[in-house]
């Protein structure tokens, strides 16, 4: 099992979640103010919802602890379609973020903004003119903020606290004819890593 060190509502925070086969779990922990989240369903790939429960459970314990009113949820409405790039447009960064993940997209997919990442395609909510949230089973309350040119167009995208810049993935420099040697499918067959080469780089996915 793995944690992620991070921070919520000024406290450092400790955390792991997880989906399998119907169910889901997440457990957020705040060492320093010794409170603790651990929340499971019945229910696959709703890692989304429980972080924002627990979320909501903490800030209100953290609050109630220090005299003060519960912590508002972060805004959010329907994006703006219009202003939101049709896609799908691709984002690298050379920096993997704390999810190992460097590269993304942005499209409209059934009526909806959204944010590719690790080809999972994750709704958007609105917070501002170029800045929105993750609303989805998936991944929930994470900001996302573009960055426009002089012309308009999205040049780049902060997501996970890492910059990715547009990249076309046409003009991407050819692979190492060495790498395929390295490419396939490794470990056990019901969790298998996937090593292939993609856009220029040698990308393992899980």
């Amino acid at each position: 099992i793995g944690f992620v060190e991070g921070e919520r509502f000024g406290e450092r925070s400790v955390e792991h979640s997880g989906a399998v086969y119907g169910f889901s779990s997440s457990f957020i922990c705040l060492p320093g103010a010794k409170l603790t989240a651990i929340i499971l369903t019945n229910e696959d790939v709703a890692m989304g919802p429980l972080r924002r429960l627990a979320g909501r459970l903490l800030g209100g314990a953290l609050a109630a602890r220090r005299g003060q009113a519960p912590p508002p949820e972060p805004a959010g409405g329907p994006a703006d379609l219009a202003r939101f790039p049709a896609g799908p447009l691709v984002f690298r960064s050379d920096a993997a973020s704390g999810r190992g993940t460097s590269r993304i997209e942005l499209r409209v997919q059934d009526g909806q903004a959204v944010i590719v990442v690790e080809g999972h395609p994750v709704r958007l909510a609105a917070s501002g003119d170029d800045a929105f949230i993750t609303r989805d089973r998936l991944l929930e309350g994470s900001p996302v903020a573009l960055e426009r040119g002089p012309g308009g167009g999205v040049t780049a995208v902060t997501f996970d606290k890492v910059r990715f810049a547009a990249f076309d993935p046409s003009k991407a420099p050819p692979a190492p004819g060495g790498w395929d040697a390295f490419t396939g499918d490794f470990g056990p067959t019901y969790l298998p890593v996937k090593v292939s080469v993609r856009e220029g780089r040698l990308v393992a996915e899980c």
